[in-house]
């Protein structure tokens, strides 16, 4: 009978057994004597000294406090680099709950804290990797003059690695960080400078998550504004934005891609490769059949850059292009998406670029600049509607990076968070 009274006492208070013990264990627990034990050589000691930090720094603002001021973090930094596997699972783990407070983040970057966090990408083990960039992401999003300690000592180069080699989860939180990291003029130059940042972006956008390839298109977007040119070398560009509706139906992010496939667009080469890939049309009927008016004219003005060339307007033709500048005409309620369709479905009608030949350049201009470029067609009308760099990303520079800086932050901050950097997530999987 009392004990059937103790059971239903239980139920009703919502107690668990794990409750009880984990309080009996905090309040047992003298951190002086665990950090002791996990400057000790023995790997025993050490990993049950890292498991309770782990556990401890879990419990409260205080107990992080505490764990600093008793010399915690220059012990976690040296078990994070421990040879053995557990222990750098728990390591990275306390690690990262106690950079959840802004003044342990100050604390840790100055202690060169950060680039063990970037040894730790390289990681085997994805419950690591997971677990440094939390901390990662838990920096970046708080502090701005921590930013440069993040991408010091190839640690863009690092972030990108992870970004091949994590989980879904993971690669969320690595789109979030550069999206973060985009945010800085400094930083953002440096990333349009390299090539690895933006490989690892293009990856992440072939992610079937719709957050993380929000992210990594919204970084990339503001790379391109940047330097073009970066995104433009990308290899699989063309493919990986066209491949973007067989991983998602989410409007906003075909809008995302559509911006960037104008800069394609608007690179003759580039504009060559796009036009010689299949799913070309299938893409921009997708896109203009969301019915979305600003992805509509983005679609419009794709279409239309290819008529800027005779080549390519006969590929554009071929490839019935018009259709989809017919279906644009015929649904939209848009003023200026109508009247870029119609201009277009002109040009393909009057199938002028059919007619002209271009006209070899004079001989007086060779070995001159001009003689590269490719010359117009003589009466070649071409396309009227020009977006300048503005008006194609739908508002100012300043404007963008605010925008998309509302969100980056909560997205960091939201979804599976309560599981990312605590002692549940080396449960999880």
């Amino acid at each position: 009978m009392v004990s059937m009274t103790n059971w239903i006492l239980f139920r009703n208070f919502k107690f668990q057994i794990g409750d009880i013990l984990e309080e009996l264990m905090v309040i047992s627990r003298d951190v002086e004597k665990v950090i002791q034990a996990a400057k000790s050589g023995r790997i025993k000691e050490q990993r049950n000294a890292a498991f309770e930090l782990a556990t401890l720094a879990t419990t409260g603002d205080d107990s992080k406090f505490r764990i600093v001021a008793e010399g915690g973090l220059d012990v976690l930094i040296l078990l994070c680099l421990s040879t053995d596997e557990s222990i750098q699972e728990y390591a990275t783990e306390a690690v990262a709950e106690l950079l959840t407070i802004p003044a342990i983040q100050d604390q840790f970057v100055e202690m060169g804290g950060v680039s063990t966090l970037s040894t730790l990408l390289h990681s085997t083990n994805k419950r690591i990797i997971q677990e440094a960039v939390t901390a990662i992401s838990y920096i970046v999003s708080d502090s701005e003059d921590n930013k440069h300690s993040v991408v010091a000592d190839r640690g863009l180069e690092d972030l990108s690695h992870a970004a091949f080699n994590s989980s879904i989860l993971t690669q969320r939180y690595i789109a979030g960080i550069y999206l973060e990291l985009v945010f800085n003029a400094d930083i953002r130059s440096q990333i349009a400078s390299l090539n690895s940042p933006t490989k690892a972006l293009l990856h992440l956008c072939s992610n079937k998550d719709n957050e993380t390839m929000r992210l990594a298109l919204q970084t990339l977007e503001l790379v391109a504004i940047e330097s073009s040119d970066v995104i433009l070398n990308q290899e699989n560009l063309v493919f990986d934005l066209l491949n973007i509706p067989t991983n998602t139906l989410d409007a906003s992010i075909y809008l995302l891609a559509g911006k960037i496939l104008l800069y394609v667009a608007e690179d003759t080469v580039s504009c060559g490769k796009m036009l010689n890939t299949d799913s070309l049309k299938d893409t921009l009927m997708q896109f203009a059949k969301t019915d979305d008016p600003i992805l509509q004219k983005v679609v419009a003005k794709v279409i239309l850059c290819t008529l800027d060339d005779r080549d390519l307007a006969i590929k554009a033709q071929d490839m019935k292009l018009q259709d989809v500048l017919v279906y644009i005409r015929n649904n939209s309620n848009d003023r200026d998406a109508w009247n870029m369709a119609d201009q277009g479905i002109t040009l393909f009608n009057n199938n002028d670029f059919r007619k002209y030949q271009p006209m070899p350049p004079p001989s007086d201009s060779f070995g001159s600049t001009l003689s590269l470029r490719k010359p117009r067609p003589s009466g070649y009308p071409g396309s009227t509607f020009s977006l300048n760099k503005d008006a194609k990303m739908m508002g100012s520079q300043s404007t963008m990076l605010e925008k998309v800086r509302m969100g980056s932050r909560l997205s960091l901050r939201s979804g599976n968070q309560s599981n990312v950097g605590s002692r549940a997530s080396l449960q999880s999987n």
